[in-house]
C-alpha cells in the first residue's frame, strides 16, 4: 500500500519511467452529468408505466412480464451506477499515473464489481423488450424465446468470466496479490468483442421487429415513428 505521505508508482510493469500523460485532470464529472440524468429518465418512464397500467385497470394489478423486467433493470442499474459513483473519490475519471497503489485497486476493486449489476441490467432491459414484441407477435414465439435464451447465456457468461478469469478473485483489481494466477489479456478482448457484437446483433434484431410489428398498427403515422423511434 501507499505511504500517505507520498505518491506511489502507478501499477505498471517494470521498465522506463512513465512519461507524464498530461494534466492530472478528472473527467467523473462528465459522467456524472450524463449518467444520472439518463438513469432519472429511465427510473422515471418506468414508474409512469406501471402508474398507468394499474390506473387504467382501475386499480387492480395487471402488471406484465416486461414491466417486471423493466424494474429489475432498474434495481440492476441503481447497484451498477452506485458502485461506479462510490469509485470516484478513489480515482475513477483520473489517469492512473497520478492515483496511489491503494487508489488504484480499491478504485478497480469498485469498477469490477460493477460488472455484475451491469451484465444483469442489460439482459433484463433487453428481456423487457423482448416480453412486449411477444405480445405483439406470438406466432414468432420461438424466434422470442431463442433471443431471450442469449440475453440469459450472454449474462451468465459475463458473470462466470468476472468470477472465474483470476484466482483468487482479488487478483482481478489487485496484481499485487501473491501467487496470483489470471487469463490472458487476449481472452479477455476477445470476451469483449464478442460480448459487444451480440449486443448489437441483438438491437438490430429488436429494431427490425419492432419497426416491422408497429408499422402495422392502425394509428397515425407521427405516433408510429415517435414510438419506433424509442425501442430503437
Amino acid at each position: 500500500m501507499a505511504d500517505d505521505a507520498g505518491g506511489a508508482p502507478p501499477l505498471a510493469p517494470a521498465g522506463p519511467p512513465m512519461e507524464v500523460p498530461g494534466p492530472d485532470i478528472s473527467i467523473a464529472g462528465r459522467f456524472v452529468g450524463v449518467s444520472t440524468p439518463l438513469y432519472i429518465i429511465a427510473i422515471v418512464m418506468v414508474a409512469v408505466r406501471l402508474y398507468n397500467r394499474i390506473r387504467n385497470t382501475s386499480g387492480n394489478s395487471s402488471v406484465l412480464a416486461e414491466d417486471v423486467f423493466a424494474v429489475l433493470a432498474c434495481i440492476a442499474d441503481s447497484f451498477q451506477i452506485g458502485l461506479l459513483y462510490a469509485a470516484i473519490p478513489h480515482g475513477f475519471g483520473r489517469h492512473n499515473f497520478y492515483l496511489r497503489i491503494d487508489e488504484q485497486i480499491e478504485g478497480m476493486r469498485l469498477m469490477q464489481m460493477s460488472y455484475l449489476p451491469w451484465a444483469c441490467g442489460v439482459a433484463f432491459g433487453k428481456i423487457s423488450t423482448i416480453c412486449l414484441l411477444m405480445r405483439l407477435k406470438a406466432t414468432w414465439i420461438w424466434l422470442f424465446r431463442s433471443l431471450i435464451g442469449m440475453q440469459v447465456l450472454g449474462a451468465i457468461a459475463i458473470i462466470i468470466f468476472m468470477l472465474v478469469s483470476c484466482r483468487p478473485i482479488e487478483a482481478s483489481w489487485n496484481p499485487m496479490v501473491p501467487g496470483a494466477s489470471c487469463w490472458n489479456p487476449i481472452v479477455f478482448q476477445a470476451s469483449v468483442y464478442f460480448m459487444a457484437a451480440t449486443a448489437i446483433v441483438t438491437d438490430i434484431i429488436f429494431g427490425a421487429i419492432s419497426t416491422a410489428l408497429l408499422y402495422k398498427i392502425r394509428r397515425p403515422r407521427h405516433e408510429k415513428i415517435i414510438v419506433i423511434m424509442l425501442m430503437n
